[in-house]
């Protein structure tokens, strides 16, 4: 019987399955890395936190426009952003009403570290002063960043639980 050669020259049997195992290998590894999600880190516990501006409102509520302005690091191979981010009152006594207006959405690409701005202003309301001195009121804020995919931000980049508080006459980070 006349032995049947294949079409490439030099390979033989054993370079066709090892040619088919990088095949697979690199198919899943493409599958893998295609489907990973973003995972943004904080690479800094300070906030820079200023004040824009103030100003009073209809009602005669004081208006403070405020800019923070956290790091994050992203530790995936998956570029991602900071979508999202909302203030969590510590105490039912905390400044009601805190409304997001801009969130600067850069995006962070692998191993890198950006600072993401983000403007907010606080409504207060008259009689706050007379309340934070008798120490009815907390400044106090919890501040949850999300990244693109809704994935809650909220480890650090040694990997520890994090979670930044932000007091508006001051900032302060607990872990």
């Amino acid at each position: 019987m006349h032995k049947r050669k294949l079409p490439l020259k030099g390979f033989n049997l054993k370079r066709w399955e090892w040619s088919t195992v990088i095949g697979i290998v690199t198919l899943a590894c493409t599958i893998y890395l295609v489907n990973l999600e973003p995972n943004l880190k904080y690479s800094s516990f300070n906030y820079n936190d200023k004040l824009i501006g103030r100003k009073i409102d209809s009602k005669n509520n004081f208006l403070y426009h405020f800019s923070i302005t956290p790091r994050f690091k992203n530790a995936s191979f998956k570029t991602g952003y900071v979508d999202k981010v909302e203030f969590v009152p510590v105490s039912i006594e905390t400044i009601p009403d805190v409304k997001v207006i801009s969130i600067r959405k850069a995006p962070i690409p692998w191993r890198s570290v950006e600072d993401v701005e983000i403007q907010f202003i606080v409504t207060v309301p008259t009689d706050f002063d007379a309340k934070l001195k008798e120490k009815k009121v907390s400044t106090e804020l919890i501040v949850n960043a999300y990244d693109n995919t809704g994935k809650k931000i909220e480890r650090s980049t040694d990997g520890r639980f994090i979670r930044g508080y932000l007091n508006l006459w001051g900032t302060i980070v607990r872990n």
